[in-house]
């Protein structure tokens, strides 16, 4: 595939793969992560150069189809013009919003990767509390995971199947392991939680385009003034005390009470294990600010 600017893609045929080297665990398990950690995946299935008996041409790759179609993986998907399974991939295309195109040449999905790659405006998202490899975050928060690294997995693939690679984010803290840090979309700036003041995570500046020790304002579009900080009693004192902010985003309650008068929960607890973005913060803004929330929301 050519390169395109600004994107880093992986491709299942390894150059560094020989019919010596090649271990079919190994192999499905890289394609997996690369699957799993891509925000838009194209589906290329090419007229076939030979029969294998015994096999359906392209099985593997239609079952990835349906499995990452549902995964709600943002996809691109072409196929040669009698391609049997043609018409009802095109079929049952219209009915998934996260399937980009369907087309019938390499050249024709390559150009509609590169227009919706340029169509993207960036935006503004928030979050907490990731805590990356983390066996007490797992267990104590419930998370509906079997392991750690399926823990991890998924809070990597739905922040990029969310964020863009020139989106802002803004993490409240408590991260976890940092090696994460290198396969997530977006700028991202960091607030530190009670993990990284505590020392039980160590903060690398070079993962974060900004690195902030203490709470701060983060104003938006100049009539927003949100007070950023990882405890939302933090937030609530500030409120009482100042009037340069309208709103609290904090994190560090795992979700256990997701919306309060003066401000919300942006944790992935909260929010279905990925980021919350900056029209939603808003929504919420707006239901609480005018009073859509009643009495019983509170008690």
């Amino acid at each position: 595939m050519p390169a395109i600017d600004n994107v880093t893609y992986f491709c299942p045929r390894r150059k560094s793969l020989t019919d010596k080297n090649f271990d079919y665990n190994e192999q499905v398990s890289w394609e997996t992560y690369g699957l799993r950690i891509s925000d838009i995946v194209l589906f290329w299935i090419p007229a076939p150069a030979e029969d294998i008996e015994g096999r359906s041409y392209a099985q593997t790759t239609r079952f990835e189809l349906a499995e990452n179609i549902a995964r709600g993986k943002r996809i691109i998907i072409g196929t040669y013009k009698d391609f049997p399974g043609r018409k009802y991939i095109e079929y049952k295309a219209k009915n998934y919003k996260n399937v980009i195109g369907v087309y019938d040449s390499l050249e024709d999905c390559i150009k509609c990767l590169k227009d919706y790659i340029k169509k993207q405006k960036p935006t503004v998202w928030f979050t907490s509390d990731t805590h990356f490899g983390s066996d007490r975050a797992l267990e104590l928060s419930k998370r509906p995971f079997s392991t750690v690294e399926e823990m991890d997995m998924t809070l990597v693939e739905r922040w990029n199947t969310c964020v863009n690679p020139g989106d802002q984010v803004y993490h409240l803290g408590d991260f976890g392991d940092e090696n994460i840090a290198q396969y997530l979309n977006g700028d991202i700036h960091f607030l530190y939680g009670n993990y990284e003041r505590d020392g039980k995570d160590i903060v690398n500046k070079k993962n974060f385009v900004e690195v902030n020790k203490k709470p701060f304002i983060y104003v938006y579009d100049k009539s927003h003034k949100f007070y950023l900080t990882h405890e939302p009693i933090n937030g609530k004192k500030y409120m009482k005390r100042h009037d340069d902010a309208d709103f609290v985003l904090f994190g560090h309650i795992h979700g256990r009470q997701k919306v309060k008068e003066f401000g919300l929960d942006v944790g992935v607890d909260a929010h279905n294990f990925k980021p919350i973005s900056i029209d939603d913060v808003l929504f919420y803004v707006n239901a609480i600010k005018k009073g859509y929330y009643d009495a019983e929301v509170w008690s």
